[in-house]
């Protein structure tokens, strides 16, 4: 993350005294405004574009940013996914990654994939459920709404609460990170070729004590799903349509059901660019949207907070937190003891959204980078997107 240091510093004098103006919601549509109002490099646009178009960062479907709540650039890539995965694509399940029916668009549409971006938005549903008393408090036990399945090591797990699903700290074993997606060790893998999501991961051994320790799981994220449908009576996908996507003007959408028929909380929510945005939006306004608050404020913050301050604390280099859902990025600005707050959306195959509350920015960036390895697009964030904006 030192590299980011310069970058904030370029940004920071820049938008210094920029006003963001909401007087305009993109409920409809998203608003434009020009190089020269949003005020943008375009040599250094130029040197994205080239960036991008010579696939230096690999398979790019989508590059969006938001800026003073207004569109400032939208562009759209096209890429010969048929052609990519031929021979590759026989199965057409859902969870076969190659298939072109289903990633990274949707059935020949504009919703894309979001992979795990999907975690941070079913936090914001998770939020807009509390905010009504629909959802219990994340303080309490996990495990008291799974009524009806089998659970493993019982005693343990009965320690679990819904923010240690939620902050990734439920110490139950996950080996996400250990082997690529399509190996059959990966517990993404498995979980996903299993009949029944939910009782794969209650069936897990326990590897620490809840609370402990940070592991990225995926499975724990799709228990989210279960207590939510306990809970509320609705799945995720039905209360997020209602109480976070109609309001924000959201109309067209995907999101995968598991074989138990749950929504898949875990990275099964496709969206266009320009809907993930009025997400980033949405979370940059502090849960307000046109006069009304979709999600509480009190939400916004506890979720984008850092519940693990870093998550990489044997790497200096990296300097990566973690909320309820949401990544965070804190780099300290150069010559100054003050940091500058990045929140963020990661997800599998390159799907990026990036909120700068300070410079009043919203970035989104779909992709499809599955093949091979490809310079991240965190670093075309970090390194090229940002120096374009003066």
């Amino acid at each position: 993350m030192r590299k980011v240091l310069l970058l904030i510093v370029i940004l920071t004098s820049a938008a210094c005294g920029r006003q963001g103006d909401s007087s305009e919601w993109p409920t409809e549509k998203w608003e434009t405004i020009s190089s020269e109002e949003g005020g943008v490099n375009l040599d250094a646009i130029d040197r994205v574009q080239g960036s991008l178009q010579s696939k230096m960062y690999g398979y790019i479907d989508h590059f969006l940013v938001v800026r003073d709540g207004h569109l400032l650039v939208n562009k759209f890539y096209e890429n010969d996914y048929v052609r990519v995965n031929r021979g590759k694509d026989e199965e057409p399940a859902p969870y076969n990654y190659y298939s072109t029916e289903w990633h990274p668009f949707y059935q020949d549409s504009e919703l894309h994939i979001l992979q795990s971006v999907t975690k941070s938005v079913t936090a914001l549903v998770i939020g807009a459920s509390l905010q009504r008393g629909d959802f219990p408090p994340v303080d309490s036990a996990a495990m008291d709404y799974f009524t009806g399945y089998q659970i493993e090591e019982q005693e343990l797990k009965d320690e679990i609460t819904i923010e240690d699903l939620l902050t990734m700290r439920s110490g139950i074993f996950w080996n996400e990170w250990d082997y690529e997606i399509n190996d059959e060790r990966n517990a993404v893998t498995q979980m996903e070729n299993s009949d029944d999501w939910i009782q794969y991961v209650l069936d897990l051994p326990m590897s620490h004590s809840p609370g402990e320790a940070f592991v990225y799981n995926s499975g724990g994220s799709q228990l989210l799903s279960a207590i939510f449908k306990s809970t509320t009576g609705q799945d995720v996908d039905e209360y997020a349509q209602q109480h976070l996507f109609d309001p924000l003007g959201i109309d067209e959408y995907y999101w995968k059901k598991t074989p138990g028929g749950f929504a898949d909380t875990e990275g099964g929510l496709y969206l266009k660019a320009e809907d993930l945005a009025k997400i980033g939006y949405l979370v940059l306004q502090k849960g307000s949207w046109d006069g009304h608050q979709i999600i509480s404020e009190e939400w916004i913050e506890a979720m984008t907070s850092p519940h693990i301050e870093d998550i990489y604390p044997e790497d200096p280099e990296l300097d990566f937190g973690y909320g309820y859902q949401w990544w965070l990025l804190n780099p300290l600005m150069e010559g100054s003891d003050r940091e500058i707050e990045i929140y963020a959306g990661f997800g599998y195959g390159g799907q990026r959204l990036f909120i700068i509350p300070e410079l009043d920015l919203v970035a989104v960036i779909y992709g499809w980078n599955i093949y091979s390895p490809q310079r991240s697009t965190i670093d075309l964030f970090i390194e090229e997107v940002l120096p374009a904006m003066e």
